[in-house]
């Protein structure tokens, strides 16, 4: 009974709203159940995401979760390796795939050849250095966003950004910069360090999930050679950047819940509106637990499939709207 209410009320969203021309980057089409592919142009720059309507939802309003993918990667690869699409189906939330833009070209959802990589979040962008042409990724996504309300019932209390590895670290700048659009951030082996002092409009709830094996992401600290780069570079201790976000958000320095055994470490801290949830896995390397990667062991280092990361923050992102 659910379900037929559910497509009655999509169906009647679609045929209500036909009468209207769209406008913004979405089509008709688009909006209907399905994983669609959507490109425009946005500041001079050919870009693309992917759109997945669910068949069917418990909410009046949608929430959005945005998945970002990892460094020299795709949105092909970011929606099919982390179970988004399938919870999406199975809990009613539109799941967004964004690319990032190569050095050079468009970006694409199946772009191998060239590294799509989300340059911010690096605080290196080759198209500024090299052409003057600096990526706008944090109007890219706000634009997606914008379209979104203009063109479907989304909840604007319950919009999310996940990320792995360059797409976390992209993800934690994006809930900087654009914490008036977002509820909450999730990031997975991946960690903005700001710079100097940052201000941030609205608080945002955050979880961090780190491997304490990470080779990219050395959890004490140290010099790596990441690998989409051949400079070695100095990385802080994880928990250092932790506290940075503590302090970002105004949060008492002194966590109100933390857990520790052989495997896992979790540390909570809040002011009772805002969180920051931190998971350490002692085993895990440069890995999403649970989501279909490939990489070589032998570079990336462990896997800890114990948890399902996927599932874990969207229980968090259920728990964690805009107040």
């Amino acid at each position: 009974m659910r379900s037929l209410y559910s497509k009655l009320i999509t169906i009647f969203f679609i045929i209500t709203t036909s009468a209207f021309t769209f406008g913004g980057i979405l089509s008709e089409a688009d909006l209907l159940p399905g994983t669609h592919s959507v490109s425009f142009e946005y500041n001079g720059h050919h870009r693309h995401f992917y759109v997945h309507i669910p068949e069917t939802s418990v909410y009046e309003k949608y929430p959005v979760v945005i998945m970002l993918h990892g460094g020299v990667s795709n949105s092909n690869y970011s929606m099919k390796r982390f179970g988004w699409v399938e919870l999406s189906d199975k809990e009613g939330f539109i799941a967004i795939f964004p690319d990032a833009l190569p050095p050079v070209g468009s970006s694409s959802p199946d772009n191998v050849l060239l590294p799509q990589s989300w340059w911010k979040a690096l605080n290196f962008d080759p198209r500024e250095i090299v052409f003057d042409d600096p990526v706008d990724d944090e109007g890219f996504t706000a634009e997606i966003i914008k379209s979104l309300k203009e063109d479907f019932p989304i909840d604007e209390n319950r919009i999310f950004i996940a990320g792995y590895s360059n797409g976390g670290k992209m993800a934690m700048y994006l809930g900087l910069k654009l914490s008036n659009l977002v509820a909450a951030i999730a990031t997975v082996s991946g960690f903005y360090d700001f710079k100097g002092s940052e201000v941030i409009q609205t608080p945002i709830s955050i979880m961090i999930i780190a491997g304490m094996d990470d080779p990219f992401n050395p959890y004490y600290g140290g010099y790596v050679i990441p690998p989409w780069s051949i400079d070695i570079s100095k990385r802080e201790p994880v928990e250092t950047i932790l506290m940075k976000w503590v302090n970002l958000l105004g949060l008492p320095e002194e966590p109100i819940k933390q857990q520790e055994n052989e495997n896992e470490k979790f540390v909570l801290y809040s002011n009772g509106k805002t969180d920051i949830y931190f998971y350490a896995f002692k085993k895990l390397g440069h890995f999403w637990p649970q989501a279909d990667l490939d990489y070589p062991l032998w570079f990336f280092h462990g896997r800890y499939d114990e948890v399902n990361a996927t599932e874990l923050i969207w229980e968090f992102f259920k728990t964690h709207p805009k107040w």
